[in-house]
């Protein structure tokens, strides 16, 4: 599930702008009309949480639904939620980013 990081690695990646801040939901959207299938967004998202559709050759990322998201309103246990981020949601996003970021360092 994408985090919607605060500063999207993924968004910064991107040659074309395919992806972008909506300025509703404030989540990360991907365009797919600007969508070279490039696949640097992949590489940059820190959790992992950007994939590459074969058949489309195109990425594939969650866009929130229009801020409606499928994923919490189908989850029959409410194990998925959809609620603003409060600072402490941020600063932990922004310590598991960084985890990360160094794991990918290492290994790449």
């Amino acid at each position: 599930m994408c985090m919607h990081c605060e500063d999207a690695p993924c968004m910064e990646v991107c040659p074309t702008g395919a992806l972008s801040r909506d300025s509703e939901t404030n989540g990360v959207v991907w365009e797919k009309q600007k969508c070279i299938g490039c696949k640097l967004c992949v590489s940059a998202c820190p959790f992992g949480n950007v994939s590459y559709d074969i058949e489309t050759k195109r990425v594939i990322k969650c866009d929130l639904c229009n801020g409606e998201p499928a994923c919490a309103k189908a989850c029959p246990n409410q194990a998925i939620e959809y609620k603003e981020a409060d600072e402490g949601v941020i600063a932990k996003k922004a310590l598991y980013a960084e985890k990360f970021k160094k794991v990918f360092e290492e290994v790449s």
